[in-house]
């Protein structure tokens, strides 16, 4: 098997885009970061100016920072890994080009055709149009990463199954992205345990919210999050409210999804009057609230504040839960 090893650059604008090519690759199209592979007697350093050099106007001036990951791929059926460093990079200029990867060293299968590359928030890309490995780089660098230096291995034949198994209406589905997590997580009591966040809503608006709690369990990891469907089993006994109300007052954080359905269930009724308990224990802080629709809500005011469903997309809504947990560190 061919090991061949490269920089890429996650390049900045002043207006908080991303640098990104679009690429055809092996029937595959996608949005990238820009990579290249490393030359012989060449350092890392001037791989990563020369691939900003060669995606961008060769006048652009860029400032690199720190190390951000290291990104495997490798292709069992082609024969070859490819491993790159990525660096943060800011960018003086908006100045853009297109170019073409013809190295000799790749099989000529796996070569990318340059189709386009522009500056662009990589959060509106639908699933099937940006390489899941790069995506899932973005989003960690993105919410921090707790400034962690990290690495993300994947298989590209595999992607290559997931790209062709995605239907139109699939496209668009954000927790159909595979993840490339470390398996296995110790088993919680949640009985005595402190959660990070716990969701409380309706179980019929468990389509809309499932993205949302999956991908802070990404971010975040399974056992810090309350979500019904990670703890049956513990959760399958007498005096539920019970229990239920001690978890939401341990929990760092309370995301309650509000709308007509919560004010009618009973269960939402329960876990409602452990949130207002914790009003009235002026705790206020770590509870958010989420609107679905303007229902009115017992114990609710017109005064508290709210963050609107429907006006961000999923990730942008996991930003705000995860740094309303942030500030209750």
């Amino acid at each position: 098997m061919i090991t061949l090893s490269g920089a890429g650059a996650i390049l900045r604008n002043s207006d908080g885009n991303v640098f990104m090519v679009r690429i055809e690759r092996r029937g595959m199209i996608r949005w990238e970061l820009p990579t290249r592979i490393r030359r012989n007697g060449e350092s890392i350093f001037i791989t990563l100016y020369r691939c900003i050099e060669e995606e961008s106007s060769s006048k652009i001036v860029a400032s690199i920072g720190r190390p951000v990951c290291i990104g495997l791929n490798s292709s069992p059926t082609l024969s070859y890994s490819y491993f790159a460093m990525f660096f943060e990079c800011r960018a003086e200029a908006n100045d853009i080009k297109l170019t073409e990867n013809a190295d000799p060293h790749i099989p000529e299968i796996s070569r990318q055709k340059v189709i386009t590359s522009a500056f662009l928030d990589w959060r509106s890309l639908p699933v099937r149009e940006i390489h899941p490995q790069h995506r899932e780089i973005l989003s960690r660098w993105d919410q921090g990463a707790n400034g962690s230096f990290f690495s993300i291995a994947s298989d590209a034949d595999d992607e290559l199954v997931f790209y062709n198994s995605l239907t139109s209406a699939e496209m668009d589905i954000s927790n159909n992205v595979p993840r490339y997590t470390v398996p296995g997580e110790d088993l919680i009591n949640i009985r005595e345990h402190i959660f990070d966040v716990a969701f409380s809503f309706p179980g019929e608006k468990r389509e809309h919210i499932k993205p949302v709690v999956e991908e802070i369990s990404k971010r975040l990891g399974k056992n810090k999050v309350f979500y019904d469907k990670y703890y049956q089993s513990q959760l399958s006994q007498p005096s539920l409210n019970t229990l239920l109300e001690h978890i939401y007052k341990r929990s760092k954080v309370v995301v309650a999804f509000l709308c007509a359905e919560y004010q009618s269930k009973e269960w939402c009724g329960m876990e409602m009057r452990g949130i207002l308990e914790m009003i009235m224990e002026r705790k206020e802080y770590k509870i958010m609230l989420i609107r679905m629709d303007d229902s009115k809500i017992d114990g609710i005011y017109k005064t508290d504040g709210y963050i609107d469903f429907w006006e961000y997309k999923t990730d942008a809504i996991a930003n705000l839960i995860q740094e309303r947990i942030k500030l209750q560190k």
